[in-house]
């Protein structure tokens, strides 16, 4: 099993393992984090989205200078004054990170629902916690951009040329 490198004798191979995870990591966040940044430029911003991508990129950033600190000066932060224990710095990345994400996820959830025409609420609990909530009256002006159809339409095949429909499933009812 292969985790943090340390399983290989040869030091070379280590390197090589831990460039390829932080590389593959990067160039992930580099990716998602530019489409959120398109997301954001959007003509049509709204604030609520700005909020999102300000937060979740704030969270993220604080969480990666904190596991750098960690990573780089170790030593030292074992060995704080006036006895302070470790503050467990690449912990606190590890949480951030997720919350950062989670966050930007929201953002990207919350965009997705208004292409496909919904209309979408950016809702916190406790405002801490974002989610997106769908409208109780949502309607789709475009019925040909549903995703799923009814189950009664779901029975009908809507390729068939025939004047008559003929239904792909017995209907149950």
């Amino acid at each position: 099993m292969v985790g943090s490198g340390k399983e290989y004798d040869n030091e070379f191979m280590q390197d090589i393992e831990f460039y390829v995870f932080q590389g593959t990591f990067v160039i992930t966040s580099v990716i998602v984090y530019l489409h959120t940044i398109m997301i954001v430029l959007n003509p049509d911003g709204e604030p609520a989205v700005t909020k999102l991508w300000l937060l979740g990129s704030a969270v993220f950033l604080f969480g990666y200078i904190g596991w750098h600190i960690d990573l780089h000066f170790c030593s030292a932060v074992n060995q704080l004054p006036f006895a302070l224990p470790n503050p467990q710095l690449h912990a606190w990345w590890h949480m951030t990170a997720s919350y950062g994400s989670y966050i930007l996820c929201v953002l990207v959830s919350y965009e997705r629902t208004k292409i496909i025409g919904k209309k979408p609420i950016i809702k916190w609990i406790f405002n801490i916690l974002p989610y997106v909530q769908l409208s109780l009256n949502n309607t789709n002006k475009n019925d040909e951009k549903r995703l799923f159809k009814s189950k009664k339409e779901s029975l009908y095949d809507d390729e068939n040329d025939h004047d008559e429909k003929v239904p792909l499933l017995k209907d149950e009812n």
